[in-house]
Order: C-alpha cells, then sequence, then structure tokens
C-alpha cells in the first residue's frame, strides 16, 4: 500500500543465516538462502566467514551480529565442523546455542532428497548426524517444536523463512508524527488504511498528531497481531468499497471485545460527498472529513479511556 511517509529510510531488517558446514551442498544451499533474502530487502550476516580456532572470539563475532538480527536461520548439509567433547559440539551448534541464549526466533533445515545420505551420515559424522537429528541438547534452553531441523526442499524452506519473518514484523510502524507530540502524549492509536489510502490515512495523522502518536498497519496485515493495546483503532475509508470498510470494521470490533479493548473510530475521507454510510457500523465513533468536533469528541474519549486505564477504572 501507499504507507504513511517516513521522515527517516529505515533500515533493512536484518538476518542472521549461520555459516555454512563445510561440504559444497551445504555452502551452495546456504548461499541460495541467503542471496533470495538479499534480493527480498533484507540484509544478511554475517558477511564474512568467521575465524575457527579461537572460540572467544567466535563466539563474539556471533554475538555482535546476532545483537542486529530479527532472526536465525540455519541451511546444514552433509558435514559437521567439530568444536569440543560437550555441548555445543560443534560449530553450527554454538551458532544455534548463541541464538537461543539471546532469545532470537530460530528456523533450521536440512535436505530431504537421495542425495543427501543420512545413513553415511550417522556412520561417519556420528556427532553431525545428532545435531542434524535433534539427538543432542547443544543448549540448556529447552528446543521448541519449531526450531527442529525441519528435513524438505530448500524452496519450500525459503519460503517459510519469508512467513516467519513477515510475521516478525508484522508491527505497527510508526507515523510522522511530530516528535513534541511524541513527547507530551502516551496516547497510541492504530490506523488502518486501504491500500490505496496512503494520503488519506495523512491526513488523519495530520489531524490527530498533536493528541496522539498514530500507527499504520497494511490493509494485508490482519489488526490483530498489528494490535499492541493501542488505545483507539481508526478504519480509513477513502476509496476502498463498502464491503471492504465492513470486513476491516468486523476484525477491530473483536479486538474491542478482548484485551485492550480499544475505542473504534471510523474516519470518513473518500472522494465522494454524496456516498452514504448506512447502515453506520456499529460500536465505531464516525468522523468526517472536516469535522473538528467529531475529532475532539474521540479524542477526549481516548484520554478518559487512558485516564481510567492508569487510575485502575473501567474503559
Amino acid at each position: 500500500m501507499s504507507t504513511v511517509t517516513r521522515e527517516t529510510p529505515p533500515a533493512r531488517p536484518t538476518v542472521f543465516v549461520a555459516l555454512p558446514t563445510s561440504d559444497l551442498r551445504g555452502k551452495k544451499d546456504r548461499s541460495a538462502v541467503a542471496e533470495a533474502l538479499t534480493q527480498a530487502g533484507y540484509r544478511v550476516v554475517p558477511s564474512v566467514a568467521y575465524p575457527i580456532g579461537d572460540r572467544a572470539a567466535y563466539q563474539a563475532a556471533i554475538d555482535r551480529d546476532l545483537a542486529e538480527s530479527l532472526l536465525f536461520v540455519q541451511v546444514l548439509g552433509q558435514l559437521g565442523t567439530p568444536l569440543s567433547n560437550e555441548p555445543p559440539f560443534t560449530w553450527e551448534g554454538l551458532q544455534f546455542a548463541r541464538a537461543k541464549a539471546r532469545g532470537i526466533p530460530c528456523l533450521r533445515w536440512r535436505p530431504k532428497d537421495k542425495e543427501f545420505d543420512l545413513a553415511a551420515i550417522e556412520q561417519f559424522e556420528n556427532v553431525h548426524y545428532q545435531y542434524l537429528t535433534d539427538a543432542v541438547a547443544v543448549s540448556e534452553i529447552p528446543l521448541q517444536d519449531d526450531e527442529r531441523v525441519q528435513a524438505g526442499f530448500l524452496e519450500d524452506f525459503r519460503l517459510a523463512v519469508e512467513q516467519r519473518l513477515k510475521r516478525i514484523l508484522a508491527v505497527p510502524v510508526p507515523t510522522k508524527t511530530t516528535a513534541a507530540a511524541a513527547a507530551s502524549s502516551d496516547l497510541e492509536i492504530l490506523l488502518a488504511p486501504f491500500h490505496d489510502d496512503g494520503p488519506v490515512a495523512d491526513t488523519f495523522d495530520t489531524l490527530i498528531e498533536q493528541h496522539a502518536i498514530s500507527y499504520v498497519v497494511d490493509d494485508d496485515q490482519e489488526l490483530q497481531k498489528a494490535f499492541r493495546e493501542q488505545a483507539g483503532v481508526v478504519v480509513i475509508w477513502g476509496n476502498s468499497s463498502r464491503e471492504w470498510v465492513d470486513a476491516r470494521a468486523k476484525e477491530a470490533r473483536r479486538l474491542a471485545m478482548g484485551p485492550g479493548r480499544p475505542l473504534l473510530a471510523l474516519y470518513v475521507g473518500h472522494p465522494d460527498p454524496h456516498r452514504e454510510l448506512v447502515p453506520r457500523p456499529s460500536k465505531f465513533d464516525i468522523i468526517p472529513d472536516g469535522d473538528p468536533d467529531a475529532l475532539q469528541k474521540f479524542v477526549e474519549k481516548l484520554r478518559l479511556k487512558r485516564q481510567q486505564s492508569t487510575t485502575g477504572g473501567q474503559s
């Protein structure tokens, strides 16, 4: 969609794609995943190999890159790189263990085809085999189900990585609200415009920026995933159909029945002044473009809700 303009461009989201195993297959598959992520607009680390031999320096380098990363991704080949006789056993295991220690989401994968001979790996690379099959723990932190090594096709794994990143990034994006407004207000609202209605969302943000910090959510993103208990949710009606408005309003009403219970409003900024809002969506304040009284009424409700929540009252 045409999103609300930022004052400065955001940094590229960073993904830690673990250094590959030493075999050609492992290097090739890791390179394919890293290249796909780069083309999709992500920054991939490490950009260079860490020197094997000095565990402390190796671990410090891992931690530096993990500190900037949203997700840990590991593509495993047929050969492991021995490290020690105790956890994490291999250099591959060390990378994963450090990611778990930092609480970063982790996805790991190995091939599942005739060329990937798991029986031979078990015979000749037993330590690596145990890592591939999650038969041994490399960290004291319990292994989560989605952290287990997935066996399958590389393209399926690549798509799974991109889907996970979309979920991680499914958080509201701050609009261009001024720093002064942000400093003076603890009110936050979520804006939900149609994908063509970025300019309409901009208009509303300008109207409310002295009262609340606005966040915008794309129209293909579920409100539930973007909601962080903002005080209000405002559906933006510009060029969208009435059917789209009703569907978004239904999503917002579900939020209003759950934890956080945001106040709901519909900002009517569509270009056709003769298009009537009938029937009106229930539980929504209606804020027509050019109606400062309706806007002020909604702002006062937001302030009352915030006051009640901070004093222990019910909103």
